[in-house]
């Protein structure tokens, strides 16, 4: 894994999980003055897509207190990765456009999963998507979906499964694993500073 020190995408990373979860959001509620092509612009999506996903059939007649669902602007993809002795649940959540974007891998603390606890990383992985950068995120073994035993687990197993993760993501033609972040949680972060300093 080779991790790029740009300051830039650092400090996105810092705010974005401060203040974009809200932009994450995939409802939006009408108010005076707004037009079906003003959502889809704003949120950067077809107005067509809009009004299917809502049974619009007159564009010109947006309800005012009307909760429109706004389709995602990413896609997730679940995976298992593989590794020597044992595979590796992934969500690898990828931001809509041609890309190539840049990329974090997010790492959970011990005892919990790929969501983090209480769902940290089902927010942030759109959160990113929105503001152009995708993730991967993945279970350490013995916790969430992985099927090998939790005392195989230690730092250098997760070293490991966090390269390996990292490799496979950005092998993907939209990825650009030439900008690349970590980040983790509790003990997720100390597997975050382990693994940048094998791949400065």
């Amino acid at each position: 894994m080779k991790v790029t020190r740009r300051a830039p995408l650092a400090v996105i990373l810092v705010l974005l999980l401060g203040t974009m979860l809200l932009a994450a959001e995939t409802e939006y509620t009408v108010v005076k003055g707004d037009t079906l092509w003003e959502i889809a612009k704003a949120y950067d999506v077809d107005w067509k897509e809009i009004a299917e996903l809502n049974g619009i059939t007159d564009e010109y007649a947006l309800q005012v207190g009307t909760v429109l669902k706004i389709p995602a602007a990413y896609t997730e993809i679940s995976v298992m990765i593989p590794n020597i002795d044992h595979d590796i649940p992934a969500v690898i959540c990828i931001p809509e456009g041609d890309g190539p974007f840049p990329i974090v891998v997010m790492l959970h603390g011990t005892g919990s999963d790929k969501s983090e606890a209480g769902g940290g990383y089902l927010l942030a992985a759109p959160a990113l998507a929105e503001a152009g950068i995708a993730s991967v995120r993945f279970d350490f073994i013995g916790n969430g979906e992985s099927t090998a035993d939790y005392i195989d687990y230690n730092f250098t197993s997760a070293v490991d499964d966090t390269n390996i993760a990292f490799a496979y993501a950005a092998s993907l033609p939209r990825i650009d694993g030439h900008r690349a972040g970590i980040m983790g949680w509790s003990q997720g972060g100390t597997i975050a500073l382990l693994a940048a300093g094998q791949n400065p």
